[in-house]
């Protein structure tokens, strides 16, 4: 299960770049900056003792500052943790590890992850080696983040026994401020990038992560919160037996390509709720999710994340001819292509339903870019004979998928189609479309065949949330 790290120091341990993950925060910045100005101006480096509550962003800001003030600062260098080197050992560890000589920009000197102490001549014995160190070395910061007010006092006190407010100055002395809470959706969201997930992917949406935000005092609690709504979703799969994993498949014009890459992720195919709701925020099912989209456990984030809904096209000669070759004889199918100028070919289908993504889906590769419209071009033949198809869609649905199916599974080899079972009742009026077994599961695909004229990311994610409702009163997922 994968979940966001809460703090920047498993960003570290993890050996991710952490550049990317940087917020500007003026008033934290502006503090380090003032600083390495005290220091430059008596020739001599500090100590910086650091407060705030846990989660706030006391190590990030230090590493902000190496990002965001590269013209000041040098990377950060960091002590071992307690865990690693003791209190006493640290003065050794700086002789070993510090800038040989003074250097044009201040090195952050980052000593972290060291609460409390009960040597006290061990925290004396380092705040003399640091007030030595610091002497003639205005690029020397030491840095201390605190989160116990008491532990800073008796740092700031010891400090300056050793060398007055000029070792340990009022304005070394400080407050981190962190991310406004207006940027933690945004923090959140970059690390999220960096992870390759998406805010559906934990069971969130962009509303009710805002909302999210109101309930907790600091960046890590709020990450935090994030990583119990997955755990929560984990556990709630775990009691809901038979969820189906719902693949929807859309086909129009050559235009369906583009108009379903806005709605979903290229990567892992699954739905983007918010663009879903924006996309058809007026119609009667975008207002209902909309209502439910502050509502943790309950929003189309939550249901569409539980379902794995994933969504990919079709194009129009995939279908035409997947039809054209297996309408059966006599059939309404076969009688709506007989008066149109295009003959069905079991290798052109091929051909053309490998380069779609429901092919590279099912194979397990993402989408190779994000198409505006289909390569190629469409012959007018093709177009008439999808367009004759579409228009008995609604009468002959079942006709129509089987053929799709077929050539699929059938000819280019995806799926054994005898194992495919049709319009599978899911209880009530709820019916599957197909389930289908391949790549060692069984998807429930839900297939939509839109006009060209029509084809458009509001009558998709209309289509695609009426669907997730009737899924998710179906199998209990929100309250009816």
């Amino acid at each position: 299960m994968q979940t966001l790290p809460t703090r920047f120091e498993t960003v570290l341990r993890a050996a991710r770049e952490f550049g990317p993950l940087i917020l500007k925060v003026d008033e934290d910045l502006s503090k380090f900056r003032k600083l390495a100005r005290f220091c430059e101006a008596q020739d001599a480096g500090a100590l910086c003792v650091l407060s705030g509550g846990s989660g706030k962003g006391k190590t990030t800001a230090v590493y902000a500052s190496s990002v965001l003030l590269r013209e000041v600062f040098n990377p950060v260098l960091s002590v071992p943790t307690l865990m690693s080197l003791a209190l006493r050992e640290i003065p050794k560890w700086l002789a070993e590890n510090l800038p040989p000589v003074k250097q044009d920009r201040v090195t952050p000197v980052l000593i972290d992850g060291r609460e409390s102490t009960d040597d006290e001549q061990g925290l004396r014995d380092v705040m003399g080696a640091l007030n030595n160190l610091v002497r003639g070395r205005p690029d020397l910061i030491f840095v201390w983040p605190t989160t116990d007010q008491e532990w800073q006092n008796r740092l700031v006190q010891t400090a300056r026994r050793f060398g007055s407010a000029s070792f340990c100055p009022e304005r070394g002395v400080f407050q981190i401020s962190g991310p406004a809470k207006s940027q933690w959706v945004d923090a959140a969201g970059l690390v999220l990038d960096q992870l390759g997930a998406s805010w559906d992917e934990f069971g969130i949406n962009q509303s009710s992560a805002e909302q999210l935000t109101n309930d907790w005092d600091t960046l890590g609690d709020f990450l935090n919160a994030v990583n119990q709504v997955r755990v929560d979703q984990e556990d709630f799969s775990e009691n809901v037996t038979g969820l189906p994993e719902v693949i929807f498949v859309v086909s129009s014009h050559s235009q369906v390509t583009g108009d379903v890459a806005r709605l979903r992720n290229p990567s892992t195919y699954k739905l983007r709720t918010d663009e879903l709701i924006g996309s058809a925020r007026r119609q009667e099912v975008g207002k209902f999710w909309r209502e439910r989209g502050a509502a943790q456990k309950s929003n189309l984030a939550w249901v569409s994340s539980l379902l794995q809904a994933k969504l990919v096209s079709l194009t129009p000669s995939t279908v035409a001819h997947a039809c054209g070759v297996h309408a059966s004889e006599g059939s309404g199918l076969r009688a709506a292509l007989s008066g149109i100028e295009f003959r069905g070919k079991r290798s052109n289908g091929v051909t053309a339903f490998n380069t779609t993504d429901l092919a590279r889906f099912l194979d397990g590769k993402p989408v190779p870019e994000v198409l505006n419209r289909n390569k190629g071009r469409t012959s007018q033949a093709t177009l008439e004979a999808y367009d004759a198809i579409q228009a008995i869609s609604a009468k002959k649905h079942k006709e129509i998928n089987k053929a799709i199916l077929t050539l699929a599974g059938q000819d280019a080899g995806r799926f054994d189609p005898e194992g495919v079972r049709y319009e599978v009742s899911l209880g009530g009026d709820a019916i599957a479309d197909a389930v289908v077994p391949a790549a060692e599961r069984e998807f429930h695909f839900e297939f939509h065949h839109i006009s060209g004229e029509a084809c458009s990311p509001n009558k998709i994610a209309t289509y695609i949330m009426k669907k997730l409702r009737v899924y998710a009163t179906q199998y209990n997922l929100i309250e009816r």
